[in-house]
């Protein structure tokens, strides 16, 4: 390859020359290209001359090129930015989000309506392409399968809240979700990952490296505590006659609980607690980490499904605020299918490592993941039913040991 070089400075050389000296001289030279000259010619070429043959071609994508890619990555590549903060949740924040749901979520909720759309008035699916067509000619590639499109829009046709939250006695799918279908199942995975690095003791997470080798902190006191995740605040942008997601926000919030529960079996915020606001130093840690790190914690797939869902749920309820009948779009589309049986987390968790380790798809992780939670958990049977009862469920109680 070096010898390439000084023949791309002559041409550089005749290519300057050429408008003072159509015929003449032609001066050559020959040696190592400097750094300024390299970048010069990346910001003119956007790459070096004489690096192999690249070539491109650009076209709508066809429906088995995008099986492929949803079928390996779970998403189209080529996502958005995501704003996080993590921190105690205020009165004002907890009231609002209990007048919402009811109670409070101790879970992953997909909230708001995406903004940069205000302007679509028509829209069509169409499969083969797995892309809406938004007023004839702008098209939304969808970052999930078909069928989990047809399982959100059906569910945000009858009710905007898609969540899911895990109780000491009950798991809870809020609005129209179905309880066991693959998206409830999958958010309620993301918010099991979430969670364990929020709320110790750690028990999905362990052999999970953290982003700035950060250690959770595990010095928390005697009180009922829960953990929310907010995915919202979604901006789409036009361009190159594509709708793109362009960026949203997730939020962490320390939510301190009574001991008492809501009718439908959720939490209910201490809404004392919240304003004394001290003694959840370390939740508050824990949650500002996962909040300033969200960019690595989205390379795990579970959390970036989570997203997935959650960019496609803004989407429609932006449709469905411009009038568009989310039945109606998608029919035809067959939703996911329900699972036999709403299942353990820990029986779906242990399929998900399975997955993600038969795909080589775990570079976070310090071994195999399935190999090293299945391992871990014949030693010490005894860690995961402590687990189990306390914050995989959400919630850090006072008797949990």
């Amino acid at each position: 390859m070096q010898n390439l070089r000084p023949i791309f400075i002559a041409l550089l050389f005749i290519a300057q020359s050429a408008a003072t000296a159509a015929a003449g001289e032609v001066h050559g030279e020959g040696r190592l290209i400097t750094q300024r000259e390299s970048q010069d010619v990346i910001d003119r070429y956007r790459n070096i001359p004489g690096g192999g043959v690249v070539t491109g071609e650009g076209r709508l994508i066809g429906s088995g090129e995008a099986a492929d890619i949803t079928r390996r990555y779970r998403s189209i590549p080529g996502r958005g930015v995501v704003i996080g903060e993590g921190r105690l949740i205020t009165t004002e924040e907890a009231s609002t989000i209990l007048k919402r749901y009811k109670s409070v979520p101790g879970g992953l909720v997909l909230e708001g309506t995406a903004l940069g759309m205000e302007w679509v008035r028509a829209a069509q699916y169409e499969p083969s392409s797995h892309a809406f067509v938004l007023n004839g000619d702008i098209a939304y590639h969808v970052p999930i399968s078909a069928r989990g499109v047809a399982t959100l829009a059906r569910a945000i046709a009858g009710d905007d809240r898609i969540g899911v939250s895990l109780g000491e006695e009950v798991q809870i799918t809020y609005g129209k979700l179905r309880s066991r279908s693959d998206v409830a199942a999958d958010l309620r995975l993301a918010d099991g990952f979430l969670g364990d690095l929020v709320l110790p003791p750690r028990d999905w997470t362990i052999g999970y490296r953290l982003a700035e080798a950060f250690a959770p902190r595990e010095d928390v006191v005697s009180t009922n505590v829960t953990v929310l995740f907010r995915l919202k605040d979604f901006r789409f942008a036009t361009e190159d006659k594509q709708l793109k997601f362009e960026r949203a926000s997730l939020d962490v919030r320390v939510v301190p609980v009574l001991e008492k529960y809501a009718a439908d079996g959720g939490y209910l915020p201490d809404l004392k607690a919240i304003a004394r606001g001290s003694g959840f130093e370390a939740y508050e840690a824990n949650a500002r980490h996962v909040g300033a790190n969200v960019a690595y914690y989205l390379r795990e797939q579970i959390v970036a499904r989570a997203l997935d869902y959650a960019e496609t749920a803004a989407f429609l309820r932006a449709l469905k605020a411009s009038g568009i009948n989310l039945r109606n779009l998608v029919r035809g589309v067959e939703a996911s299918s329900d699972r036999p049986t709403a299942g353990k987390l820990d029986d779906d968790w242990r399929a998900y490592l399975s997955e993600i380790q038969a795909a080589n798809a775990y570079g976070n992780w310090s071994a195999p993941p399935y190999d090293l939670y299945s391992a871990r958990k014949r030693i010490a049977p005894a860690q995961q039913q402590s687990r189990l009862a306390c914050p995989a469920q959400r919630v850090q109680q006072a008797n949990c040991n």
